[in-house]
């Protein structure tokens, strides 16, 4: 019996010995449960960067060529689109003291653009050109009044609404209504006016 009470003894003494590892790696696995659940909920927690700042962004396409571009210099923000031969095709800008355009290119030589559209505190135009600017269309918007210009490659022009004129003889400046249109030869001077 005394084997049997010794077997019983040492048997209860393993039994006590495992419910103790038993506890600990039972209370080590919930702390590191607890460690996990709460490493997860802090970086969920942390607040995505909602703002991304620089003075220059660019846009490539799958080849790698710059395609647009997004920036900010002394004149104020711009953005150009460029085709894939690496030529500026658009551009929409804003400048610090109030003026803001859109310059639409049809080739590298366009630098100034095919059609151009300004807006100023005092005035707005559109200018239409032709390619080398041989021919030019100018609809415009100021404090004098609106008018549009016509000019071809002669150099001749024809103004349609207000525009401004000086009297030869006189020297003597002159404001047309809206309702006016004045022709002038490739020298400057006026060759037809009405009213």
């Amino acid at each position: 019996m005394d084997n049997q009470l010794r077997d019983l003894d040492a048997l209860s003494l393993m039994v006590q010995r495992l419910l103790f590892r038993t506890r600990i790696l039972t209370t080590l696995c919930v702390l590191l449960g607890a460690a996990l659940v709460l490493l997860v909920l802090l970086g969920a927690a942390a607040p995505a960067p909602k703002v991304i700042e620089a003075t220059r962004f660019v846009l490539r396409d799958v080849s790698g060529r710059m395609r647009a571009e997004l920036s900010t210099d002394e004149f104020g923000p711009k953005l150009k689109l460029y085709d894939a031969g690496g030529v500026e095709r658009v551009q929409l800008f804003e400048a610090d003291k109030g003026a803001s355009g859109l310059i639409l290119s049809t080739n590298a030589a366009e630098r100034f653009g095919a059609v151009q559209l300004f807006a100023t505190t005092d005035a707005s135009a559109l200018l239409l050109n032709n390619v080398g600017h041989q021919a030019l269309v100018t609809v415009r918007a100021d404090q004098a009044g609106p008018s549009m210009e016509l000019l071809d490659a002669a150099r001749f022009s024809t103004e349609i609404g207000v525009s401004k004129t000086q009297v030869p003889a006189t020297g003597e400046h002159r404001t047309s209504s809206a309702a006016s249109i004045v022709m002038w030869g490739s020298d400057q001077k006026m060759i037809w006016s009405a009213p």
